[in-house]
């Protein structure tokens, strides 16, 4: 079976690197920098520190700046955990091949389109530019965006200086299908504080489930309104789901049935549109929450966000993409990407990549063959498209 060679090995090469968001991603982010630099491409490594380790993102370019023409071409480098994950049968980090599709984390989700974008520069000549072409490989995607969080603020700040093309193409895992707009995400934590003691005493103590519970049936009740709330639907762009909605996703609290629980933790997360971010939802429910009559503490930790993307499905970019896959139909993502925070930049953001949704995250992640072989040959189309 013919596969890539010079494609295969720097895939390899790419997904050996255990990004997981949690732990460093400097070694990975030099090696692509270096590989971008022998190519001519400008390129600044943004360092810090987060979530208890080194990062690294990547904004590279090269060609002209010739206004906001050009293509930005961008991916995450961090990974989902995989450890302690049930189901795997393989080494995460060893790309493998079996049959029509190759195996590992970040096949899907999203390496392979790095590792195709940085392929597609051998067929190009980038002497003959005429408009910018820029790479913006982030890290902390699979943490709510934070990476491009932190990263729009410092390029906004040199836009003057280093302008940026208009348009962005985001390789995030579609089946090749073509989304310009996305929902928002918030997620956070809440917490009760009771006071412990035996069981048989409850006046002794306050018992911090319950005055969960009566949390819990709030943020139900204020997902169950959004729902109802047909101001914010955007039935064009998410025909499947069109809502705003609130998920509890984990719960934890308690020692024994005969003890009355000092503390209980729920996890939640919240899928917003433009038209009602994720900000102003849980404002909502902070305002809710208020008016309970709580007989402990209720305190909030680990509050993120990410915005809801829309963008012109008008320009070059989106018009090209759309004609190379033949699809009419204009609709958005359901999931959140860096793209949302690229807005704040002025560009226009598509979603289109190689690989499977129903693929990422999952135990022995993959992407077919067909997928990984053809991605190069629609990344060189539209740099030529947008840059040549």
């Amino acid at each position: 079976m013919f596969v890539n060679k010079g494609l295969f090995d720097l895939s390899k090469k790419i997904i050996s690197y255990d990004t997981v968001s949690n732990k460093e991603n400097v070694s990975c982010s030099e090696y692509i920098a270096d590989y971008l630099d022998g190519f001519g491409f400008k390129v600044d490594l943004y360092r810090d520190h987060m979530f208890g380790d080194d990062k690294a993102q990547i904004v590279a370019s090269i060609g002209p700046a010739n206004g906001g023409n050009g293509i930005i071409l961008s991916g995450h480098l961090d990974i989902v955990p995989f450890e302690n994950q049930p189901g795997w049968v393989r080494d995460p980090l060893v790309l493998t091949l079996e049959d029509d599709k190759l195996f590992g984390r970040g096949t899907s989700d999203m390496k392979v389109f790095i590792t195709q974008a940085l392929v597609a520069l051998k067929k190009i000549n980038l002497q003959k530019l005429k408009s910018q072409l820029v790479f913006i490989l982030t890290c902390d995607e699979e943490i709510c965006c934070q990476g491009a969080k932190r990263l729009v603020p410092i390029l906004k700040e040199g836009l003057s200086e280093r302008p940026l093309p208009s348009q962005a193409l985001v390789g995030e895992p579609t089946d090749f299908k073509v989304f310009h707009a996305h929902k928002g995400i918030g997620v956070f934590h809440l917490i009760t504080t009771g006071v412990a003691g035996h069981s048989s005493r409850p006046d002794r103590g306050t018992n911090a489930i319950t005055d969960m519970t009566k949390i819990i049936n709030v943020i139900d009740k204020v997902n169950d309104e959004l729902i109802s709330e047909k101001k914010n639907l955007d039935h064009d762009l998410y025909p499947q789901w069109p809502y705003c909605s609130i998920n509890i996703g984990r719960i934890f609290g308690g020692v024994a049935d005969n003890m009355i629980p000092e503390r209980c933790e729920i996890q939640v997360s919240v899928r917003s549109t433009l038209q009602n971010n994720a900000d102003t939802i849980i404002a909502r429910i902070k305002e809710e929450i208020g008016k309970l009559n709580l007989k402990g503490l209720v305190s909030w930790e680990g509050l993120l966000t990410a915005p809801a993307l829309r963008s012109s499905d008008q320009t070059e970019a989106f018009k090209f993409l759309s004609s190379y896959y033949n699809q009419s139909q204009v609709v958005g993502a359901p999931y959140v990407t860096d793209a949302g925070h690229f807005s704040d930049l002025g560009i226009d953001s598509y979603i289109c990549g190689p690989g499977s949704l129903s693929q990422a995250h999952m135990p022995n992640e993959s992407i077919q063959l067909s997928h990984f072989e053809s991605g190069v040959d629609m990344i060189q189309a539209l740099i030529e498209k947008m840059c040549l």
